[in-house]
């Protein structure tokens, strides 16, 4: 990242923070490079995930199955928690 004539601030995409308008430099509004930084870090996970290396790596595996674990822990949750609300309608009488 660097710095265009006028010191506004680069972009981890490549593009200036600020843009040449006839009077001078004018600042991107925030929406502009908050979107810019997340494009940024999500190109940054898309070449992660893609780099083979990663995939093998263990600390890959602990990620996969910790996801997996979090993924059916929840459902689990869910199916007790929809078996107690159906017992306590019933106890309800409705």
């Amino acid at each position: 990242m660097g710095r265009p004539p006028g010191g506004a601030p680069r972009s981890a995409t490549g593009r200036s923070a600020a843009s040449l308008s006839a009077g001078g430099w004018s600042l991107m509004s925030a929406s502009d490079a908050e979107a810019d930084a997340e494009e940024a870090s999500l190109s940054r996970a898309l070449s992660a995930i893609e780099d083979p290396p990663l995939r093998r790596s263990d600390d890959a595996v602990r990620f996969h199955a910790l996801v997996f674990a979090s993924s059916a822990s929840l459902d689990a949750l869910l199916r007790i928690a929809r078996t107690l609300h159906a017992d306590l309608l019933r106890q309800a009488g409705r």
